[in-house]
């Protein structure tokens, strides 16, 4: 079983850990469970949320890992020097350091980055770049892996991060996009074309439009028609949004 060290701060985001239920997914496929999740801080015990729910924490102690993952938060701070030495400490010892968001941050003031190519979320990678000039910030991927080093962009990219992890470990991926495949933090579709965070959004976004106006039409018409038989309207119905939400 491969254990993972997810390592949070007071005042993280729980979007942060929403990459974590991808772990929670690869254990219940019924030949796991694959994963040994443990939530970590530098002095354990409950450790409270941006908005004030609590996480039970273990210590970085002398235990290891086969992942360690730093969260973020809203916030960015310095990188106390317990965390910084742990974060040294677990490049040496584990298979793989990544960040999700601003947790680059805490990568990058433990000076794991220095010329590595990485990401994060884009309203603070021009602030990473500043801080850290040794550091390659590319802020149009959804994560990135260089070397033992994978880094997300924001929040919900973690759970492409995650993702990757689960394919690069498990050899699967997301049955949504069977026939596409990972590189460098985009989605290579069959085709070979590639898309970053914002079109993937935009593409998930889409089939659930498509797939709503098909239903609707089989609904109406009794037949079985497919998408590509019907022409697209101009103008959205409600009805699609209403489904969606």
């Amino acid at each position: 079983m491969l254990r993972i060290g997810y390592v949070v701060a007071p005042g993280f985001q729980v979007m942060a850990l929403a990459g974590l239920s991808v772990f929670e997914m690869a254990n219940a496929d019924g030949s796991g469970p694959h994963y040994d999740v443990r939530l970590l801080s530098e002095c354990g015990g409950l450790v409270p949320s941006s908005f004030g729910a609590v996480v039970e924490t273990q210590t970085f102690g002398r235990a290891t890992f086969d992942t360690v993952i730093v969260g973020g938060s809203q916030e960015v701070r310095p990188a106390s020097r317990k965390t910084i030495m742990f974060i040294r400490r677990a490049l040496k010892s584990s298979r793989r350091v990544a960040s999700v968001c601003t947790g680059a941050f805490v990568l990058a003031d433990a000076g794991v980055l220095e010329k590595r190519r990485v990401t994060t979320h884009w309203a603070h990678a021009r602030d990473l770049q500043m801080r850290h000039p040794t550091v390659k910030v590319d802020e149009d991927c959804m994560f990135i892996i260089d070397g033992p080093i994978w880094t997300s962009a924001g929040m919900t990219a973690g759970i492409d991060l995650a993702l990757g992890m689960v394919e690069r470990d498990l050899g699967c991926f997301d049955t949504a996009w069977s026939g596409w495949h990972l590189r460098d933090g985009f989605l290579i579709s069959p085709e070979g074309w590639q898309v970053g965070s914002g079109e993937v959004l935009a593409i998930r976004i889409l089939r659930q439009q498509l797939a709503c106006y098909e239903v609707e039409l089989k609904r109406l018409q009794g037949e079985a028609l497919s998408i590509q038989e019907q022409p697209l309207p101009d103008v959205w119905p409600e009805w699609v949004f209403e489904k969606m939400a």
